[in-house]
């Protein structure tokens, strides 16, 4: 004869909702992306924009010509970023200004004295997955030349043009202390 052994099978009522609060709390401890520090980046992705913009104004000057500046400017002698110089303000909105990049938007010489307005873009993400942070920074400089010596003089915060502000109206301002 065989003998029947019955088993009884507990049920645990509690494995699930344990199961899912010891994942959670793993999830909770473990290193999260960092979310912050997006503007930052950004501002620092500015600031590279604006030395190299910077450097190649100050190099670019040696090489004015008797024509002057605002056509040295518009004839693109300048060599950093992009020109729009000469541009309709309906031109201006049209450009989709983003990524990081430097604009030489207008040119103006007066009393031995030229005056680029460039305008700095940067952009930058942090994190990953599900937590990210994502920021846009502009800032309006003028590039001030002595036109006799041919040299930079000064840099100096403006204000940006209308076109600009309608651009990227999210967009944070920053001066150009930050940059130096």
């Amino acid at each position: 004869m065989h003998a029947v052994r019955r088993t009884k099978r507990r049920t645990c009522l509690f494995a699930p909702p344990a199961l899912a609060a010891a994942i959670l709390l793993t999830t909770a401890c473990t290193a999260v992306p960092t979310v912050g520090g997006a503007e930052d980046a950004a501002i620092e992705q500015a600031k590279a924009q604006f030395v190299e913009a910077r450097d190649a104004f100050t190099e670019g000057i040696r090489s004015l010509p008797p024509e002057g500046f605002v056509a040295f400017a518009e004839s693109g002698g300048f060599q950093a970023g992009g020109s729009f110089i000469g541009l309709s303000d309906d031109e201006l909105r049209q450009q989709r200004l983003g990524g990081t990049w430097t604009y030489q938007l207008s040119a103006a010489e007066e009393d031995g004295e030229g005056r680029l307005l460039t305008l700095i873009t940067a952009d930058a993400e942090t994190g990953g997955g599900l937590f990210y942070d994502h920021a846009n920074v502009y800032a309006c400089i003028d590039f001030v030349f002595d036109l006799a010596s041919k040299t930079l003089v000064d840099v100096e915060d403006t204000e940006c043009p209308q076109p600009i502000l309608d651009i990227a109206p999210g967009d944070t301002l920053v001066s150009v202390d930050q940059f130096e």
